[in-house]
């Protein structure tokens, strides 16, 4: 596929006091209760609803909770927003959420907590789920534990692991090991595994991984791009292409390429909603949209 940048972008800015949006999931509008494209992502402390027309121009709507991290997943009659919820600044779980219209939600219910050796850390952090059904399985991609980045000035996630059980709510048996580490020898993961986001292709009876890795650059700075991997069976994975599909440039999004959400068009276009970062220690995060388009 060719991947062109959005002309509006960066979609979305923090509102002031706030310095950053984060971590989008996405619900198109053919999915949503009301016709409208929703979009879930966090500040420092919250995640909010925006809600859109057309996908483009955004609103924000409310704040949904104290956490960060969304992974939203539909169901037959409901909604559930799984998230990163803080203990302190170095310790979370993931909790999960319900709702029937996106605007109403169950207190959280935790679902996954540290507990294997590499999940033990200075920073016991479980953050970045995303939760794929295969069958009857429910399948958690999680990141765990973190890297201290000294020039952002805080930590990204180290490793990602998978955990699944028979119930979205657990309790979910977890691989023993993790399934992407930081590789001192990969030039986009050679910090941390950094967090991804994981979907069934049918068609080719595959899954797509879309890994946002945690590197050093070749002059010592801290980055962060969105590399395309594949797997046929969701745990070992490869990867097609030497280079990210996103990487950062310039302006908006001159540091880091952080987390995304995928919502394919009737079109066959896939567009790619994600945040990235403008500076290091003192940078600031937006939202915005890569549009996927197939070669012709």
């Amino acid at each position: 596929m060719k991947w062109t940048p959005h002309p509006a972008n960066p979609l979305i800015s923090p509102v002031w006091p706030e310095w950053l949006v984060g971590d989008p999931v996405v619900l198109p509008p053919e999915e949503s209760p009301d016709g409208r494209w929703h979009m879930f992502l966090n500040s420092v402390l919250f995640i909010y609803r925006y809600t859109s027309g057309d996908g483009i121009k955004w609103r924000r709507e409310q704040r949904v909770c104290r956490g960060m991290r969304a992974w939203l997943l539909p169901r037959e009659d409901d909604f559930i927003l799984y998230h990163e919820s803080f203990i302190t600044p170095w310790r979370s779980d993931i909790s999960a959420r319900v709702s029937k219209d996106l605007e109403n939600w169950s207190a959280p219910r935790k679902v996954l907590s540290p507990s294997l050796p590499w999940e033990m850390g200075a920073a016991r952090n479980m953050s970045c789920p995303c939760v794929v059904k295969d069958g009857s399985v429910y399948r958690m991609y999680y990141s765990s534990n973190s890297v201290f980045l000294k020039d952002l000035g805080f930590g990204e996630p180290k490793y990602i692991g998978v955990a699944e059980a028979d119930n979205p709510f657990g309790p979910f048996v977890k691989r023993r090991e993790p399934i992407l580490s930081p590789n001192p020898g990969h030039a986009f993961r050679n910090m941390g595994a950094g967090a991804i986001k994981v979907y069934r292709d049918d068609e080719n009876e595959r899954w797509i991984g879309f890994n946002n890795g945690i590197f050093t650059d070749e002059k010592g700075r801290s980055r962060s791009a969105i590399m395309l991997l594949t797997s046929k069976d969701g745990i070992s994975w490869d990867e097609p292409f030497a280079a990210p599909i996103i990487s950062p440039d310039k302006g908006w999004r001159k540091a880091l390429v952080y987390q995304l959400c995928l919502a394919p068009r009737p079109n066959g276009e896939i567009w790619v909603y994600y945040n990235a970062r403008d500076g290091w220690r003192f940078g600031s995060e937006r939202i915005g949209l890569e549009i996927g388009r197939p070669l012709s």
